[in-house]
């Protein structure tokens, strides 16, 4: 049987604007991994701790934010080790 866990979380920031809603986006400093790019808050779960907890703990680590609430948590499976050999 494959064993499935959740082990990363991305995290959304959104805020009403003037034409819609506002997405906070983080651009990676120079000299680390995928320097200048545009990312969301995301990052590992710690052992023992919820996709929740981790999710709150992320947002604060990386952006020094508190949320209002947290609308949608979910988990995305996914697989590692297991190459396709044909898409569908």
């Amino acid at each position: 049987m494959t064993d499935i866990r959740v082990d990363f979380i991305d995290a959304y920031l959104l805020r009403p604007g003037g034409s819609g809603l506002e997405v906070l986006v983080l651009r990676r400093a120079a000299g680390g991994r995928s320097p200048g790019s545009w990312e969301t808050v995301h990052g590992h779960i710690e052992p023992g701790e919820t996709p929740v907890q981790a999710a709150l703990r992320e947002l604060r680590e990386e952006t020094g934010l508190e949320p209002v609430r947290l609308y949608n948590v979910s988990a995305s499976r996914r697989f590692t080790g297991i190459r396709p050999t044909k898409w569908c």
